[in-house]
């Protein structure tokens, strides 16, 4: 701290303010890449979860379903090639197509599982950027504090003392050196 005696109080404010800012800057462009990430994870997670809301629609269909229904239900299976086997079973018979769709259904289950790690792996590492910058911002406060005391309030009291000394009739003797800051010079 006494190595900053010698600079203005506005300068070293000044500066805690910019590192401050540029903490702040960091944290939020990082947080944004990674809230972005868990959007497009999620977005990933909601075509999955449309997947399963199929497949339990199909059971239903295929349960008790007209072959109007079972005809609409073909035509509304997602068309990537994993759902080549979903989309022949449904011609099927209920008893061969609940067979095709538990191995479906598992290997969508499979897919939300592996998307949720990474999720999970954001989300902490978001808190862990959030939980630093406030730290940081922690830290900046307690050391302007400290610094305001020390460099300012500190040496007011002082030049304080001496007027008062001064009132008194006291002239002989000489002000403490505070430094080249503001309060040093006054």
């Amino acid at each position: 701290m006494n190595s900053l005696r010698h600079f203005t109080i506005r300068r070293v404010v000044l500066w805690m303010m910019i590192v401050s800012l540029g903490i702040v800057v960091l944290a939020g462009g990082y947080s944004s890449q990674v809230v972005r990430d868990i959007f497009r994870q999620t977005d990933r997670s909601a075509v999955l979860t449309q997947q399963l809301s199929f497949l339990a629609h199909s059971a239903i269909v295929m349960q008790s379903g007209t072959s109007a229904d079972k005809n609409a239900l073909v035509a509304s299976t997602p068309a990537d090639a994993d759902w080549d086997n979903v989309r022949a079973a449904l011609t099927t018979t209920p008893s061969e197509y609940a067979t095709v769709a538990r191995a479906q259904l598992d290997k969508v289950t499979q897919q939300l599982a592996r998307n949720q790690a990474p999720l999970k792996a954001d989300r902490h590492r978001l808190e862990g950027v959030l939980l630093a910058a406030l730290l940081a911002a922690v830290a900046l406060l307690l050391f302007c504090d400290r610094y305001l005391v020390v460099h300012l309030v500190r040496p007011v009291g002082k030049i304080r003392g001496h007027l008062k000394i001064i009132a008194d009739g006291d002239l002989t003797r000489e002000p403490e050196d505070l430094g080249r800051n503001c309060v040093g010079q006054l």
